[in-house]
């Protein structure tokens, strides 16, 4: 039994929830306190087109993923036709055997045989489970979380969390339906196959740490090898720097934005404003449609932007399940040019320098 150590993948086509699925894993292992890896596939970025992610969660840092996986999770038949072949001996498979979607652009292609008897297979019916909770098709993204989480032997309430914060803006019959579908799912596989399967996770009593959520490793035209560099929040650095006010803006939302760049220009300190815009040509998987989805205004929710702890956490908490813009921190303190007296009543390039002799100054360097 192979305990704290999985590679996971996830496929299926572009639209049905992959990164958000993806994502949520990773970040809900981090809470238990391991440590997760995620590496992005975009071979195409037109909907409907195949996508997936692997996920590797370790006791140790991680910085790469394997060839093989412990465990396939296949939301389209063709990540069951491409990608089973990854799955090592005494690994599992994923899927919706009755009702397993398929893109338009692949309208016709149907599920190989299984011919491997060195796996599990699992069938969950996200589809029905949907119908049953008279939910969206949205809901398939938490009945697949549960479904492995339950698989694996992890504490439902790690799921439970995460979801309530998740989709804390959405209506109490949404979350109610989430809940219920995820919980389904993880009873059902926890009790039928779990001890069947050689891998499981446990939580550790580790130091509490971000899940970054940029795209290191991420290949496009202007990095064709992948990104090197780990990603980081502004918001979160310039708040731990002491800038005296931060705030987060979206560019679909001029009037706000606009409302914040005054505010920061009256700020007479160091200020910042990470504002998030869409870029159809680098990063077209983030369209104004997923934006919408999850930008929420502070205004909205009387946040406390005084508050310095909980504007740090609000900072870190900019990812892929919230987004939340408008004045993240603000505080009022000396300007750096107030305690300079050569300029705290005029620039240098105002003053009179005509009286000024450099010969003494200048007779040291001839």
């Amino acid at each position: 039994m192979k305990v704290n150590d999985i590679s996971l993948l996830i496929g299926g086509y572009a639209g049905q929830g992959v990164q958000t699925i993806a994502n949520s894993f990773a970040r809900l292992c981090t809470r238990a306190g391991l440590y997760a890896f995620v590496n992005f596939e975009y071979p195409s970025n037109i909907k409907g087109e195949h996508n997936y992610a692997q996920i590797m969660v370790s006791e140790k840092n991680i910085g790469s993923s394997t060839t093989q996986v412990d465990l396939l999770v296949a939301l389209d038949i063709k990540t069951a036709n491409e990608h089973i072949s990854k799955i090592r001996p005494g690994g599992a498979l994923i899927y919706d055997n009755k009702n397993l979607e398929v893109s338009h652009i692949d309208t016709g292609l149907k599920v190989n045989s299984i011919e491997r008897d060195d796996i599990i297979v699992i069938d969950v019916p996200f589809s029905d489970i949907v119908i049953e909770m008279d939910g969206s098709k949205k809901m398939i993204n938490s009945i697949g979380l549960g479904a492995v989480i339950g698989l694996l032997r992890l504490d439902f309430e790690l799921l439970d969390g995460m979801l309530h914060q998740s989709l804390s803006k959405f209506e109490d019959k949404i979350i109610k339906q989430n809940l219920e579908g995820a919980r389904y799912a993880y009873d059902k596989i926890k009790d039928e196959y779990s001890e069947q399967f050689g891998v499981s996770l446990e939580p550790l009593d580790a130091p509490d740490r971000m899940f970054l959520t940029g795209k290191q490793g991420f290949i496009s035209s202007s990095t064709p090898s992948g990104s090197i560099e780990m990603p980081f929040s502004p918001a979160a650095l310039a708040i731990a720097s002491g800038a005296g006010f931060v705030a987060a803006g979206y560019s679909g939302d001029t009037m706000q934005l606009d409302d914040l760049i005054v505010e920061k220009i009256k700020h007479r300190c160091f200020s910042l404003i990470n504002i998030m815009q869409v870029c159809v040509s680098f990063n077209p998987e983030k369209s104004y449609k997923w934006y919408k989805e999850r930008v929420y205004k502070l205004e909205n929710e009387n946040c406390e932007s005084t508050d310095r702890n909980k504007a740090l956490n609000l900072a870190l908490s900019i990812g892929n399940d919230r987004l939340p813009t408008g004045i993240l921190y603000q505080h009022k303190q000396a300007a750096y040019e107030d305690s300079l007296p050569q300029i705290k009543k005029s620039p240098l390039v105002n003053h009179d320098i005509g009286n000024v002799n450099i010969n003494s100054l200048m007779a040291d360097f001839v």
